[in-house]
């Protein structure tokens, strides 16, 4: 198969594994210096829910670690106030570089520009394996670019 088709198909899951995080863990109430999130959660639903939507275990666990607190009075889980990481959707198409290490491993690439401050470049990579017909995000990174 073209590498430009396994490509379409790595980014519109990861695209989607990205959109079904972001509207599962989006936030409803500033609470006590936290963002809480529309539904009481824990961390085994969590986990599982973004290894059902493409993240694997790891990955999956470092978002938990990164991202969530758990309030105990309330069994809310919380946003950590933090400065996120960019996520790749549909929109970024055009302007995102892939690169195939196999037909199984896919690295995508976006640079952005003035994204926390005026004149910083920032690029942002997401490592994709493919499960049978299933693609899993295993890294999400954002490296400052370093100007010399």
């Amino acid at each position: 198969m073209d590498k430009s088709i396994f490509a379409e198909k790595a980014f519109f899951s990861v695209t989607a594994s990205f959109a079904a995080m972001t509207d599962y863990l989006s936030a409803n109430n500033y609470k006590d210096g936290y963002y809480t999130l529309k539904e009481r959660k824990d961390r085994k639903e969590v986990f599982e829910f973004l290894q059902q939507n493409g993240f694997d275990a790891s990955l999956a666990f470092r978002i938990i670690s990164s991202y969530l607190l758990w309030d105990s009075d309330s069994a809310e889980a919380l946003l950590i106030p933090a400065r996120s990481l960019p996520t790749l959707q549909l929109k970024d198409r055009p302007k995102t570089e892939y690169y195939f290490l196999n037909s199984n491993y896919v690295i995508f690439r976006l640079h952005f520009y003035d994204c926390y401050q005026i004149g910083d470049q920032y690029s942002l990579f997401i490592a994709a394996n493919r499960d049978e017909e299933e693609w899993f995000i295993s890294e999400w990174q954002l490296f400052e670019a370093v100007s010399n």
